[in-house]
């Protein structure tokens, strides 16, 4: 009986520390504890416009140390690959001048407010009511990006704010294609490969709207378009359109002489449609009322 009594504290100790395992641990990054007093909102933009339901959504979001940019506060990378995407974050930000966050979570408490997307809702307040964004404030905030992968919902999303969103709209533009690539890695727990590819491929998707507008790329196409149809159009200045098909036809050229209907064949066409991961994309309003772009699926 005694065992037995030993094998049942033995469980219960090991539930204790599984659930205690699961639970996200925010130590490494949190430097304060928000209060009515101090919200610890440094934006001026923000306190110009808070209402209880702005201060709520301040106070319900860790305070962070915004040096750091990878929060992988579920424990999904090894300490090499936090390493190494830290690196990546950190050279992207120093290229382009524009702040990138990646954040991991395991347990979601912001359920209600102003959207019905508590995982949206995190990475919006999260970057929001901390120091995240560089550059020039423009009417939607400083120029940065933020992905978040949400594990208590299984979701992620991709969104950016500032210059890249409402210039560029870079996220919206390509999350279709974040969606496709990112949820296989998710769904077997690559994470690392997964955060790997969306820094190397937002940046490469950045620096082509950046050289390559869409409007500049309109534009060409349009200028191109025209040099070609005057081109060709130079080329039959001398040919002059038929008013009759009589003109081509000579007179009692041609004569039926045997009719025959003959079964060649038949042709069965088939298209494979890929089925394709729940994701959505546009522009969205954080609880301040700036505006991101981009968007996410579920894995």
């Amino acid at each position: 009986m005694k065992k037995l009594y030993i094998f049942i504290l033995f469980l219960l100790f090991a539930n204790i520390t599984f659930a205690m395992d699961n639970k996200d641990d925010w130590s490494d990054f949190v430097i304060a504890k928000r209060s009515e007093r101090n919200l610890y909102v440094h934006k001026q933009f923000i306190l110009d416009n808070l209402t209880q339901d702005k201060i709520d959504c301040a106070l319900s979001t860790p305070y962070v140390d915004t040096t750091i940019k990878v929060y992988d506060v579920a424990g999904l990378l090894s300490n090499e690959e936090y390493s190494k995407i830290k690196h990546k974050v950190d050279a992207f930000i120093n290229r382009n001048n524009i702040d990138m966050v990646i954040l991991t979570i395991n347990e979601n408490w912001k359920q209600s407010g102003y959207g019905n997307n508590p995982s949206q809702n995190f990475a919006f307040d999260f970057y929001e009511y901390n120091d995240f964004g560089r550059g020039e404030k423009n009417i939607n905030g400083y120029d940065g990006v933020i992905f978040i992968i949400d594990l208590q919902y299984r979701k992620f999303y991709v969104y950016d704010r500032g210059k890249p969103n409402e210039k560029f709209g870079v996220a919206m533009s390509n999350v279709d294609k974040y969606i496709q690539t990112m949820t296989p890695d998710l769904r077997i727990g690559n994470y690392y490969a997964a955060m790997s590819y969306l820094i190397d491929e937002y940046e490469n998707d950045y620096i082509y709207e950046i050289t390559f507008p869409v409007w500049k790329c309109i534009l060409f196409s349009l200028i191109l378009a025209l040099i070609l149809l005057l081109v060709e159009k130079s080329k039959y200045k001398n040919i002059y359109q038929a008013t009759s098909a009589q003109n081509y036809i000579v007179p009692n050229s041609f004569k039926l002489t045997v009719k025959r209907d003959s079964f060649v064949r038949t042709f069965t066409t088939k298209t494979y449609n890929p089925p394709s991961s729940s994701g959505s994309g546009g522009r969205s309003s954080g609880s301040s009322g700036g505006s991101f772009g981009g968007g996410g699926g579920s894995f």
